[in-house]
């Protein structure tokens, strides 16, 4: 794992992988990623409330708050911090976990097990890391929502060879969601 940060040509396939039969730029990597969501997010949005629709009828459970949703609003009273907020969930946060998870922990399970595997797997790592004791029963809807959305990343990644590509469908998703969530 750790032979990425040392071996310049490895860490340069991450980002790019040009032996890949796509012969895409950066700017159409980027911009199939923003593409992208027109097909992820309602698949994800129609997951999570599948699963958000089954915890209220078998458990009665009907509110939960994501902690990234609350975060977002108490920082609604500074525009520093606001400011602050908006940029880790719309430019840092997406460039970290994808970076993370398709860049390095899809790409060393593949040594391991099949690609599509690797791709579940991340996917599932990454679900997992935004569950939070605090949102309860909440976590269920939130983590099969975010494996689905995971894997609509990882699968992007395999298919362009790009890192940008999961970026930009990452930083679609977490943009137009949380313009969602200020408008209300």
């Amino acid at each position: 794992m750790f032979s990425y940060f040392f071996d310049k040509k490895a860490f340069c396939l991450l980002w790019k992988n040009r032996s890949n039969d796509q012969k895409s730029t950066l700017r159409q990597d980027f911009l199939l990623g923003a593409y992208t969501w027109v097909l992820g997010a309602p698949i994800t949005l129609v997951v999570g409330q599948t699963f958000d629709l089954l915890l209220c009828l078998f458990f009665g459970f009907t509110t939960y708050e994501q902690i990234a949703v609350h975060q977002l609003k108490l920082a609604l009273d500074s525009p520093l911090l606001l400011t602050s907020t908006l940029l880790a969930v719309f430019i840092t946060a997406p460039i970290i976990e994808e970076f993370l998870f398709r860049g390095i922990l899809q790409n060393m399970l593949k040594k391991y097990v099949s690609q599509k595997n690797a791709l579940v797997i991340a996917a599932f790592f990454f679900a997992l890391i935004h569950i939070s004791p605090s949102q309860g029963l909440g976590n269920i809807s939130l983590f099969f929502s975010l494996f689905t959305f995971g894997c609509f990343l990882g699968f992007v990644y395999e298919k362009q060879g790009s890192l940008l590509a999961p970026i930009a469908l990452h930083m679609t998703f977490n943009a137009i969601t949380t313009l969602q969530i200020l408008s209300i």
